[in-house]
């Protein structure tokens, strides 16, 4: 057989062959898939045809899809319905490995395409084959993890494109159809959930999921146990979404450590702006960045400009043509708002925290620390001489900037009026670790400066990747020199960035003054 011929046979088929659910053809592309040797085949004759071959392939394989989501659910086997999904679901995340055909996947909106197909799927079977109905969580779960793992860095991305084919609602629904008894199917839908929440990280996907409501009759079913933690999921939902409210209208970052969060620089701009040879830290005013500069900046730009570019060329995570940090400055906006949202609505159970024992260890001794990795959040008091020992890691150029803080901290008598916070969040296949001083408002906790540090989910000693249970939570560039000494201070950028991949923007220069 001449290289290629195997491969295009498939295609052939797929066209042409009749439309029984799970058809043979789609079984046979499988296995197909399912082996190295004819995969690379596969892939070698996508990359050596015209690109209407992918363009076809991929296409045809929606439009079976849709036959069968069109097929009368009452007048098929169930069984076979929901194991034709699952079936196309792993096709798709094995196609998603070659170049060819996921940039024809990603043309053709394929998780919105199929989210949507799956949740037209999923009303029609709850009302004609509801004994079944939990089955299609196998394909719903299989698109979860193309979300998650194909090309990490842009799961928020993805998952915002889920939430719009309506997979919100289909996990919702599809978790309430789990027959009593069944822990397999209740993981599988548990573990949808969670994923989903652990992408409220990032401010898309909580804007998009304020845009696609949760309609009632995907809340049937939900009951018992159950509900219990579906209303904290939502409740845990709630606190983003109040985040969300707060960045928009309230909250400007300012890397420089001394700026007065009452200024009136601080006030008026809702867009700081970033330096322009690291991007890597934002301040409010030009005063505050060359007085940052001057304290610590000068001498931590050069490893943060390496940094960014290293860890771009590291995990390739987004092809951009302009220079930008992996982590946006906009992120880390909204997941500030989201551990200043916490810390006020956790404030109760933190001054009884500060009243139990051992009463002679004082507040500014201990840490409120925040895994939001979990989503469900997992939240408790550290003690600073134990997380000084766990952040032994933190690279050197932050050091100046970080355990100054802490020092400054530890040293205080005003705990009354100051506070400090941790929030672990993840980022891709990271995590980022971040720390926020607190200041008190009137009777709330304001956020008024933030340290944001890199983490390797494998060394981290926390939980990478937890589980919601009916119980609770548990644990399941710009090719430029360096910034430049000239003048005592690096150039300046507006940071106006609007969140399209895990976020992603444009940047507006602005000339150094």
């Amino acid at each position: 057989m001449e290289d290629g011929e195997e491969g295009h046979r498939i295609g052939h088929a797929l066209e042409h062959q009749p439309t029984p659910v799970r058809p043979p053809v789609v079984s046979l592309l499988l296995s197909f898939l399912l082996d190295d040797g004819g995969k690379a085949e596969l892939f070698r004759h996508a990359s050596m045809s015209p690109r209407k071959f992918g363009h076809d392939f991929v296409a045809l394989l929606r439009q079976r899809a849709c036959k069968v989501r069109d097929t009368l659910v009452d007048k098929v086997d169930p069984v076979d319905v929901a194991s034709f999904f699952e079936d196309v679901m792993y096709i798709i995340e094995h196609l998603a490995e070659n170049d060819v055909f996921r940039r024809e996947l990603s043309s053709s909106s394929y998780l919105i395409g199929f989210a949507l197909i799956l949740d037209t799927v999923s009303m029609a079977m709850k009302l004609r084959a509801p004994k079944h109905h939990y089955l299609l969580l196998d394909a719903a779960h299989q698109l979860s993890t193309i979300a998650d793992d194909v090309r990490p860095y842009h799961a928020a991305k993805n998952w915002c494109n889920l939430i719009e084919g309506g997979f919100w609602a289909l996990s919702v629904r599809l978790l309430g159809s789990v027959p009593q008894g069944d822990h397999y199917y209740r993981k599988l839908g548990l573990e949808c959930l969670t994923r989903l929440g652990r992408q409220t990280a990032y401010r898309p996907v909580v804007s998009t999921m304020l845009a696609v409501l949760l309609p009632a009759e995907a809340l049937r079913g939900i009951n018992g146990r159950l509900e219990e933690t579906m209303s904290r999921w939502m409740q845990a939902v709630e606190y983003r979404k109040e985040a969300l409210r707060n960045v928009k209208t309230n909250l400007t970052l300012c890397d420089n450590p001394d700026c007065s969060p009452s200024s009136a620089s601080r006030r008026a701009s809702l867009k700081p702006k970033k330096c322009s040879k690291c991007r890597s830290m934002v301040y409010c005013s030009e005063s505050c960045q060359k007085e940052d500069w001057d304290k610590l900046h000068r001498s931590e730009c050069s490893a943060l400009k390496e940094m960014s570019i290293v860890t771009y060329l590291a995990f390739i995570t987004i092809a951009r043509e302009r220079s930008e940090t992996m982590y946006h400055h906009s992120t880390r906006a909204f997941q500030v708002a989201v551990v200043e949202q916490m810390y006020n609505k956790l404030i109760g159970e933190a001054e009884r925290l500060k009243a139990s024992p051992p009463t002679t260890k004082p507040l500014r001794e201990r840490i409120l620390a925040i895994d939001a990795v979990s989503f469900v959040e997992k939240r408790g008091f550290a003690d600073l001489n134990e997380w000084e020992v766990v952040h032994a890691h933190t690279p050197e150029y932050l050091k100046p900037r970080l355990w100054p803080l802490i020092q400054s901290y530890r040293s205080s008598a005003n705990t009354d009026t100051v506070r400090l916070a941790e929030g672990l969040f993840p980022l891709g296949e990271e995590l980022v670790d971040l720390i926020v001083v607190l200041r008190r408002k009137g009777k709330r906790w304001e956020a008024v400066y933030s340290v944001s540090v890199y983490e390797d989910a494998g060394d981290a000693d926390y939980p990478g990747d937890s589980e919601i249970d009916e119980g609770g939570a548990k644990d399941g560039d710009e090719e430029e020199d360096e910034s430049s000494t000239d003048g005592g201070s690096s150039e300046y950028d507006s940071d106006d960035d609007s969140e399209g991949d895990a976020d992603g923007g444009s940047d507006d220069d602005l000339e150094d003054q």
